[in-house]
């Protein structure tokens, strides 16, 4: 090389090259490392797919990756909590971490043997903890009594209490939990066991069908169990007002959104009328919905009488649930509290009626879901489903309050919402199944079931080397009341090489915790006797239980001799006079001899030969 080509190329790479003189012509220069990332073209892209270390960049610090990972973990276990903490290698504070959170239950069996004795030997680290800071689902099954309400109160509990033997650092959420009872009449019924959480400090109210206003308010009233100065539900009357209304709430009330079903020739008219509703009052820059407008169209549509009687059904339905136009003072407070929603309040929609079936019941439910989930920017939601098996059926408006629950299920992160559904079959909604977090299984004895729990759990699935011996059905058959396995992929229970391991396609057989709050769910037994709430009751004074004989004649007169365990929830005992009991075949009850056309009192021969006059 010449000496023009050398300073040419001097003068060429700058302060930053430096030539380097060897045995052949060419010349070798040597880049720094920021000037080599400036000519290789795919280095700049690394800072977008490889996260950056800790705040000082030695890279001894956990990437934020694992960080964010504990920080949304569904569950976790003392355990993890205490290793984790005592790291201090995360690059999010301590507060950030751990900052909302209650105690679910005790683990029985760890995930990995490895850690078996550890946690054997310190019970405290088996400790499961459910993260309430961040928005997550659960899915809850198994049979009668094995324990699902029990877990779903305890859930309740940490979202909607603040006291510290359950949480750290709580802010109560607001709740709605939806309940159905098929079995209900006049004179008894099955209230919701989430109730119970009144006699914890939670504000309960219970939105009933208007023609059960009287009976519901006489169960909740006295429910079994609760301290004598408790507070009690406040039962209110499930009704709608004229600024409730929507078009979208008129198609799930009328059953004419599309799921799928072909729909009668009358429904595809009433869609056709809601959406020129809409188009009108678009065009007019109207909010709201006029239902006056609505009736006044609907007479005008030329449907024939087998297409008005179940239109005229729907109509009774939404008029049954409508605010009447003059209302008392008292009438306006009630509905101003029926839809007012507070932080650390429970609102239970309780449509056990007579004259509400399964899809009215639905269709309810997606109404009031709908209106409690309008204000979750004021404050975080959590819905629950108690006993959903009893009205997510196959109907239409049940299928409708499904596709709303998966809606809010995939949109939680954003709408900031909790689900929690508990059921006795885990086949009412295989996508439901699939889309919660957290699924807790307790014991059941349906193969039909477990083939669902394998179908749609990964960890349900997986072949163990470790359970070779026994297989998860036979296990989950042995579960005890309050015992069940929980799986949760992103769940951190375990440690390992001082790092927390997530679940993955694991799980744990854990044991629920005791509630805070009275218990309503126990089983009801031969020898079981029944405690009235309290003394002072506003709907049955001077209560009394009821022997079963007496049972069949509580239209007679007479007080009824109290003898034998009560059934159900008697009315108001009578205040006459007794009369005289009869010896016959069929015991002794209260019995009044008939009476002839002039109201003189007709002799009677009983049964061992005498005559009662």
């Amino acid at each position: 090389m010449g000496k023009k080509s050398k300073k040419r190329a001097a003068k060429g790479t700058g302060a930053n090259w430096r030539l380097i003189e060897r045995s052949y012509p060419d010349i070798i220069h040597i880049f720094t490392p920021l000037q080599q990332a400036r000519c290789d073209p795919y280095v700049k892209y690394l800072d977008l797919v490889i996260p950056k270390n800790g705040d000082d960049g030695s890279g001894s610090a956990t990437l934020p990756e694992e960080s964010h990972r504990l920080k949304t973990a569904p569950l976790f276990s003392s355990l993890v909590h205490q290793k984790t903490l005592a790291a201090q290698t995360f690059t999010f504070s301590k507060t950030q971490l751990f900052s909302q959170y209650g105690l679910l239950g005790l683990m029985r069996d760890p995930p990995t043997p490895s850690n078996f004795s550890q946690m054997r030997n310190n019970p405290q680290d088996k400790l499961v903890f459910t993260n309430t800071a961040e928005p997550w689902s659960t899915f809850i099954c198994g049979s009668q009594g094995s324990g699902k309400s029990h877990t779903l109160s305890c859930l309740l509990e940490n979202y909607l209490l603040a006291d510290p033997r359950i949480t750290v650092g709580a802010k109560p959420l607001t709740g709605m939990v939806f309940h159905y009872d098929k079995f209900s009449s006049f004179n008894s019924g099955q209230v919701c066991e989430a109730a119970y959480l009144c006699s914890a400090g939670v504000r309960v109210k219970v939105l009933v069908a208007p023609t059960s206003i009287a009976r519901m308010s006489r169960q909740y009233a006295n429910l079994p169990g609760l301290p004598e100065n408790c507070p009690r539900p406040k039962v209110l009357p499930l009704v709608f007002g004229q600024e409730q209304l929507s078009v979208d709430v008129m198609m799930t009330l009328m059953a004419v959104h599309d799921t799928g079903v072909t729909a009668p020739l009358y429904i595809c008219a009433i869609r056709q009328l809601l959406r020129d509703i809409a188009m009108d009052n678009q065009s007019k820059g109207l909010q709201g919905f006029d239902y006056m407008d609505f009736r006044h169209r609907l007479s005008l549509m030329s449907l024939t009488d087998a297409q008005n009687a179940p239109l005229d059904m729907r109509l009774q339905l939404l008029q049954s649930s409508m605010i009447k136009k003059e209302q008392t003072s008292q009438d306006a407070q009630a509905f101003k509290e029926t839809w007012a929603f507070e932080p650390g309040s429970l609102t239970i929609v309780d449509l056990s009626d007579q004259f509400v079936n399964e899809s009215d019941a639905c269709a309810l439910f997606s109404i009031c879901l709908k209106l409690f989930m309008q204000g979750w920017q004021t404050n975080p939601r959590v819905v629950a489903l108690d006993e959903a098996h009893r009205f997510l059926t196959s109907t239409s408006e049940a299928m409708q309050l499904q596709a709303d629950l998966i809606a809010i299920i995939r949109q939680q992160r954003h709408l900031g919402s909790r689900m929690v559904i508990a059921t006795q079959e885990p086949t009412v909604s295989g996508e439901l199944l699939d889309l919660c977090n957290v699924t807790i299984v307790h014991r059941f004895n349906s193969p039909h079931w477990y083939k669902t729990i394998k179908q749609h759990l990964a960890a349900a699935n997986a072949d163990h080397e470790t359970d070779k011996n026994e297989d998860l059905f036979s296990k989950i058959v042995k579960l005890s009341t309050g015992e069940a396995f929980m799986f949760c992929p992103t769940a951190t229970v375990t440690m390992e090489a001082g790092k927390a391991q997530t679940l993955q396609d694991r799980f744990v057989k854990m044991k629920t915790r005791a509630r805070i709050s009275a218990d309503g769910g126990q089983s009801i037994q031969t020898t079981h006797k029944f405690t009235t709430a309290t003394k002072k009751m506003a709907y049955i004074p001077n209560y009394q239980r009821m022997d079963l004989p007496s049972l069949a004649s509580q239209a007679t007169k007479g007080k009824p001799r109290v003898q034998h365990s009560a059934v159900g929830v008697p009315p108001a005992p009578h205040t006459q006079v007794p009369v005289p009991v009869v010896n016959g075949s069929f015991g002794g009850g209260p019995y009044t001899p008939p009476l002839t056309r002039s109201g003189q009192k007709r002799p009677r021969t009983t049964y061992d030969g005498s005559v009662d006059a």
